[in-house]
């Protein structure tokens, strides 16, 4: 790959904060505010945490509040999948990186993205 000149990496930066922050807005300014759990991609299902956040999802979708998560496994996917389970809106803010995981399958909506600065603000943005 040829390397660029630091003026090629800002826009290339630049682009993607900006293309980031466009599909998620597009994606959540129709949704009602949310709850944003933050949590362990490293909690099994047979774990009194997983299904403690499997209950607060499951609450959260039945009170008609989107539930927002990193979109990965563990603590994330009980919150989803008690939100998905209760016909609630399931969102997942994944990230793109090498070696890590994929979204878990309880998301209503998902998107990806390149950094986590644009995917914290998110998380936080609509919460």
């Amino acid at each position: 790959m040829p390397e660029r000149n630091p003026s090629d990496q800002d826009a290339h930066l630049l682009a993607q904060i900006q293309g980031d922050l466009s599909a998620a807005t597009t994606l959540l300014r129709d949704l009602p505010r949310g709850v944003t759990v933050f949590g362990s991609a490293r909690t099994a299902p047979d774990d009194v945490a997983y299904q403690c956040a499997w209950r607060l999802g499951t609450w959260l979708g039945r009170a008609g509040l989107p539930v927002l998560t990193g979109g990965g496994p563990g603590i994330m996917e009980a919150v989803n999948r008690g939100a998905r389970e209760a016909d609630g809106i399931s969102v997942g803010l994944n990230i793109e990186l090498p070696y890590e995981q994929t979204p878990n399958p309880h998301l209503t909506h998902r998107l990806h993205f390149h950094h986590f600065s644009t995917r914290k603000l998110m998380l936080t943005r609509y919460s």
